[in-house]
This record gives C-alpha cells, structure tokens and sequence, in this order.
C-alpha cells in the first residue's frame, strides 16, 4: 500500500489544486482535526488507473490480503474461471 500512497502522491505533487486549502484537499475548518492538506484522489486518467487496477486483480489481490491477513492470493483469472480452490 505504501508504493500506491507514494504514486498518488507523486501524480498531484504540482498540482496547483494540491496547494489551497479546501475540501478536495481534506481541509475543512469546520471539523475539528481537518486542517491537514492530504492527497487522496487518483491523478493519472481513466486509463493509467484502469491498467493499476487490472495488474492488482491479476496478482489476485495479494496487497490487500495481506492487509486482511490472508495467507492465500488468488489471481483474477482463477476467480472468474471457477478455477479456485476455496
């Protein structure tokens, strides 16, 4: 997750819209604890995402499971061929 976080971050990094304080950036003054700027939107076009999107699926999600703590990553094809072994 961190190598995404760094990506996203450096998609946005001279983006003028990065540089004021307002919702998009995570900023409302009205909330405490808001007053951080943070990056968390994905900067890069439809495309460029879809392709991070495929290749996550294609490793059969193995990022996230280990979030989850899952031992065990099946890849996209396998899930949707009924290959899987559950």
């Amino acid at each position: 997750m961190a190598e995404w976080t760094e990506h996203i971050h450096a998609l946005g990094k001279e983006l003028l819209s990065n540089n004021v304080d307002s919702w998009m950036t995570g900023v409302n003054r009205n909330v405490a604890g808001k007053q951080k700027r943070i990056v968390a939107r994905y900067m890069g076009g439809a495309p460029e995402f879809r392709q991070k999107c495929d290749e996550v699926a294609d490793a059969g999600y193995a990022e996230l499971r280990k979030l989850r703590g899952a031992s065990t990553a099946l890849s996209a094809r396998e899930q949707s061929n009924g290959d899987a072994k559950l």
